[in-house]
């Protein structure tokens, strides 16, 4: 079963960290916890470079930044893994979501 790091990526310090250690198969890149796009294609990079899978995470966080860590996804063929239902525990979102969800 693989193991991702998840909380323990905080950026591109610790994903090299995790990675030099092959402490764990896989890196979780967030885009609320790394800092935005450009950490987590690095995060991603990191993994792709070590032979690690890349997971694309979240927090609570709006449609928004759900749909920008979707892109990211998707454009990265070291993506295999993805959490993006953060949206779900949000009361009143101020924003729209540009996909929707289906069957799961």
């Amino acid at each position: 079963m693989p193991i991702l790091a998840d909380e323990s990526v905080l950026g591109t310090a610790s994903a090299l960290e995790i990675a030099a250690c092959r402490a764990a198969h896989g890196l979780s890149a967030k885009l609320a916890t790394c800092g935005g796009l450009r950490c987590a294609r690095q995060v991603d990079a990191i993994a792709r470079a070590a032979g690690l899978a890349t997971m694309v995470g979240c927090i609570n966080e709006p449609a928004l930044l759900i749909a920008a860590g979707l892109g990211f996804a998707l454009s990265s063929p070291n993506v295999r893994y993805g959490d993006l239902d953060g949206h779900f525990d949000l009361v009143d979102d101020p924003t729209v979501p540009g996909f929707r969800f289906e069957e799961g």
